[in-house]
């Protein structure tokens, strides 16, 4: 499967990061941007909360780790996935995580819209997965 990178379609996306290991936030920014993502991140639920609510700009995806101070990474997306705001219930999700059975039976993994990266991982799979997802996200809109 031949990945193309954001560049050679001349697009970039936006994307918000949720996960509280400083070091881990900082290579995934630079993986991401280094696709073309524009970055925004918070160490925890409530720092994302409180920007999804008050940017003017929306999220082409969203990357969350499960486990979080505060909220659970699953009950992040469940809320997501519950939004009255079709731009937030339809957003794609990847989910990074090194603990993945942590992930509650209520989160659906449908590879479309909402998908999952083990820890470590490597940077060619998660360009895969951030692709994927905003290919299909772009289809349905």
């Amino acid at each position: 499967m031949h990945i193309v990178d954001s560049n050679e379609n001349n697009t970039a996306f936006r994307v918000f990061v949720v996960d509280d290991n400083t070091a881990f936030r900082t290579v995934i920014t630079k993986q991401l941007e280094k696709m073309g993502g524009c970055v925004e991140s918070a160490e925890d639920a409530s720092g994302f909360l409180s920007n999804l609510a008050t940017s003017a700009l929306s999220y082409d995806l969203c990357v969350i780790d499960l486990q979080l101070p505060g909220l659970h990474g699953d009950q992040i997306i469940t809320w997501l996935r519950e939004s009255e705001e079709c731009k937030v219930r339809t957003m794609p999700i990847l989910i990074v995580t090194g603990f993945p059975t942590e992930l509650s039976d209520g989160v659906s993994l449908d590879g479309a819209t909402t998908a999952l990266l083990s820890k470590p991982y490597t940077y060619s799979d998660l360009k895969e997965q951030v692709f994927h997802l905003l290919s299909n996200s772009k289809r349905d809109n």
